[in-house]
């Protein structure tokens, strides 16, 4: 058997190491906070060889600030805030969250529905109603209540209980077309009736209709229409919301 000596293992092993950390590559990081970038150079020294659409952050910084959060209302303000509105997307001269409109309205986070945070597409009318069972009545046509044409979130509150119906606190919810310009169809197809789901205290045996009806001459009009299954001994509100989808 062949003994090898202790130290001529150590002085093995040793060697190996320092070959092998010759041979190692460094490992290096970019500081946090900043990017690198490698621009390639013109080949002709005309043709563009650097696009800066290829850069993350180009402009240079337009506003800045520290935020700080109110304990009690657990709001984050900007320390420095001063904007010009529509200068950044969504806000408004107070950093206020805004929609997108020519004439931005403020959106907050107390709103309580879509109907609150769109008042440009918003739409609400009080129509007084005596109803015959059967009959259809006018609630309201063209442009006099709803200004855009568009698709429609309709809800509508009935209590007629004190005038000869049966319904306590319904509410009534569709979605409808509404067309604000002229029509021009007095045939079969020109009346849509609005599906509507009702929800309320209760509503018992009274059911109330809507339906959009397109007009020709001499009215040439949209018209929206309701209907209850009940006789009504006087008038009674009607409260209908309109809210545009799209």
């Amino acid at each position: 058997m062949i003994k090898t000596p202790t130290k001529f293992i150590a002085l093995l092993s040793g060697a190996a190491f320092l070959m092998s950390s010759a041979f190692a590559q460094g490992v290096t990081t970019d500081p946090v906070g900043y990017v690198t970038l490698t621009v390639n150079g013109s080949p002709d020294g005309v043709e563009t060889a650097f696009t800066p659409l290829s850069v993350s952050v180009e402009n240079a910084v337009l506003a800045s600030g520290a935020l700080s959060e109110t304990p009690t209302s657990a709001v984050a303000t900007n320390s420095s805030a001063s904007y010009t509105p529509g200068e950044f997307a969504g806000t408004d001269a107070s950093g206020n969250v805004v929609k997108t409109l020519s004439t931005p309205s403020p959106i907050t986070s107390q709103a309580a529905s879509l109907y609150d945070l769109i008042p440009n597409g918003a739409f609400t009318t009080t129509y007084a109603f005596t109803s015959t069972a059967g009959t259809y009545a006018e609630v309201m046509e063209s442009n006099d209540v709803i200004t855009a044409t568009g698709t429609y979130s309709v809800q509508m509150f009935v209590d007629d209980h004190t005038v000869g119906g049966t319904q306590y606190d319904e509410f009534y919810s569709g979605v409808m077309t509404w067309f604000a310009t002229g029509t021009n169809d007095g045939g079969v197809g020109a009346i849509s009736e609005i599906p509507l789901h009702r929800a309320g205290h209760a509503g018992n045996s009274g059911i109330m209709y809507l339906r959009t009806r397109e007009t020709t001459a001499p009215d040439n009009v949209l018209k929206l229409e309701i209907m209850c299954n009940k006789t009504y001994t006087g008038a009674k509100n009607v409260v209908f919301k309109f809210v545009r989808l799209i």
